[in-house]
């Protein structure tokens, strides 16, 4: 009696096993973890480097990486609570990022150094005129446009030419001065250059991992991400594409692969706000032909021209993975 209890309780022991050892052979994941890693993440910080269109330059706030030369130190005017920076040479230049070459309108709040001669101001962009004001001893905006043929992708210059040059009343202040600025406001000119509330300004922020949510890279546009790597062999890029919540917008992403002086366009898609939930998108490239070489890769987000003046994503899941290989 006792032998049949032990056999009974050592064959419902032995049941539970195989259904315990059925349980995780049905829950184990199908792919490889190790080779289902990334061969080159792109989505730490730090792995690519971003490039977003001015929008607005400030003048005397701490922030001189637009200003090339012909400024004083930052200062304050404790009248109008206004921060500012002098003109201290006939020419004073700025420079500004651009990735859609269109018609742009600019909004300069400036005032001149009290003086005899008036204070006439040719705008220069790249060298070419564009416009021409007179600056008042006193804090106004000037509004002009710049054409897209006066434009370039990439880094522009902006240049302020002064008619004179005054010296200040105080014989120890060694500077002359032209007139001093507070902001420039750039927009596309088919847009209100002011919008209700606080606008969105182009940038590429990250956001880091959190227990429940992995790292993301939120893409304000018209904006460039891009990474310089050696492409390994047989890679495939692989990245998702999402609308950032409240995004309604169309937003037009661009995928290019630069190899040397050649620049070829991957993919071009469209991401649109639906009233099923947000959009999203999972692109996947082939790198095989660049295996072994060092190339660029770049991703472009930016807003359907005229319909809205920035648009914003979240990309995640970047990376280069092994041909076969999931990613979840």
């Amino acid at each position: 009696m006792i032998a049949a209890r032990r056999a009974s309780r050592v064959a419902w022991v032995r049941a539970i096993a195989v259904l315990c050892l059925v349980v995780v052979s049905c829950h184990r994941p199908r792919s490889d973890p190790v080779r289902d890693r990334p061969l080159v993440d792109l989505m730490g910080k730090g792995q690519v480097d971003g490039l977003a269109e001015t929008r607005h330059i400030s003048f005397g706030e701490g922030d001189r990486s637009h200003l090339l030369e012909g400024w004083s130190g930052d200062e304050h005017d404790h009248t109008f609570d206004l921060p500012f920076v002098w003109a201290t040479a006939l020419d004073a230049s700025v420079s500004f990022q651009i990735l859609q070459v269109e018609d742009l309108q600019f909004l300069v709040k400036v005032r001149a150094f009290p003086s005899e001669t008036p204070q006439v101001t040719t705008v220069l962009v790249n060298g070419r005129e564009i416009s021409r004001f007179t600056a008042t001893p006193m804090f106004l905006e000037y509004r002009f446009v710049v054409p897209a043929d006066g434009l370039r992708r990439g880094e522009n210059r902006l240049t302020f030419r002064h008619a004179v040059l005054t010296r200040h009343s105080d014989e120890l202040e060694p500077r002359q001065f032209a007139a001093a600025y507070n902001s420039i406001l750039i927009g596309p000119q088919c847009l209100p250059l002011r919008g209700w509330g606080q606008g969105l300004e182009p940038r590429v922020h990250h956001r880091k991992a959190t227990r429940s949510q992995p790292p993301v890279l939120v893409v304000t546009g018209p904006a460039v991400v891009h990474r310089r790597l050696l492409v390994p062999a047989e890679g495939i890029l692989r990245y998702r594409l999402s609308l950032a919540s409240g995004e309604k917008e169309v937003v037009v992403s661009t995928l290019r692969i630069r190899d040397g002086e050649s620049t070829r366009e991957m993919a071009e898609s469209r991401l649109s706000g639906s009233p099923f939930g947000n959009s999203w998108l999972d692109v996947e490239v082939d790198l095989s032909p660049w295996s072994g070489r060092t190339v660029d890769l770049q991703l472009e987000i930016c807003p359907l021209p005229c319909r809205s003046s920035v648009a914003t994503v979240v990309l995640e899941r970047a990376g280069i993975f092994a041909a076969g290989a999931a990613t979840g």
